[in-house]
């Protein structure tokens, strides 16, 4: 955990110590031998997926002069994401490995669900179907680091003094906290914006293709389409590290990432020249589990009841 997270509270651990975290646990056996079994054999699939990846797929090739003259942008988009997922299946090997070692100590513990069954994942720090499935940049985000989102979200964002400022907020910070790389800001100074962007345009657009299935069914796909391709055009910056690498990859992108921010910014205006519904706040309100999964009004709240 020290080395690759899970984090955890101080309390948390102190209950872990004295036994009080498994209060409420009806069983016997208080280490969960298949549930650990289950996620160190993922750890390892992922593990070996990430050598499969690294050997067929480099980071460099994006901003190879060849590589960038010659290749279509679809093609480029469509590398870039196994680049992008073979450096994923490291943080899901990581996370899902330290996740099984704390469940071997007993520790995660997490009440049971509605079927009876103990659930085991007060520390699980990766979500990887939720991930790769993920039709907004809220639901890439919740499920990605999980507890240092949760704990960045306790000590930036629930401080802010509005919504705005404490996205721009926690993004600087997580920035800083991973060190002094340019990339690093590139990358999540733009995941800042992202997500302001999405938010304005999930509100103007969602409500259009909600009355029948297919508008549902092409929304998804196009939202997916949309999230995994900004995910290739922010995250490469990351991977790259310098400067000069995550403008290089973004010139050769033609920038479409940063257009489609300004076009989300834009979407209000969009959507009105196009006719079509968009949400007002009261309507948001109502509808933000099914867009973002929790109330603008609840979300500070929740993340402090999780905590507690």
């Amino acid at each position: 955990m020290v080395l690759a997270g899970p984090s955890c509270t101080y309390t948390e651990f102190m209950e872990f110590i004295d036994g009080s975290n498994m209060k409420g646990f009806k069983g016997s056996d208080m280490i969960p031998l298949m549930t650990v079994t289950k996620k160190v054999v993922m750890a390892y699939v992922f593990l070996a997926c990430m050598v499969l990846g690294n050997s067929v797929v480099s980071t460099q090739t994006c901003i190879d002069p060849k590589f960038t003259s010659e290749t279509s942008l679809v093609a480029k988009i469509v590398f870039g994401y196994f680049v992008v997922l073979a450096a994923k299946f490291r943080y899901y090997y990581a996370w899902m490995f330290a996740d099984g070692v704390v469940n071997a100590a007993g520790m995660g513990f997490n009440g049971y669900d509605e079927n009876g069954k103990a659930l085991w994942d007060k520390f699980t720090n990766i979500k990887p179907k939720h991930i790769e499935f993920a039709t907004n940049v809220r639901g890439f985000l919740r499920n990605w680091n999980i507890l240092t989102e949760r704990w960045l979200k306790r000590i930036i964002y629930d401080r802010s003094s509005n919504q705005q400022y404490g996205v721009l907020a926690t993004s600087l910070t997580s920035a800083f906290w991973h060190g002094f790389y340019p990339g690093y800001y590139l990358f999540f100074i733009s995941v800042g914006f992202m997500n302001l962007s999405s938010r304005k345009a999930r509100r103007s657009f969602h409500a259009y293709f909600q009355n029948s299935k297919e508008k549902k069914i092409f929304y998804d796909i196009l939202t997916w389409l949309t999230t995994h391709s900004m995910a290739v055009y922010i995250g490469m910056p990351f991977l790259l590290l310098q400067l000069d690498s995550g403008l290089i990859h973004w010139r050769s992108m033609y920038f479409y990432g940063h257009i489609f921010i300004l076009l989300g910014f834009a979407s209000p205006w969009i959507s009105e020249a196009l006719g079509l519904k968009a949400l007002k706040p009261k309507e948001s309100d109502a509808k933000v589990q099914e867009i973002t999964g929790e109330s603008s009004d609840s979300y500070k709240t929740n993340s402090r009841s999780k905590q507690d």
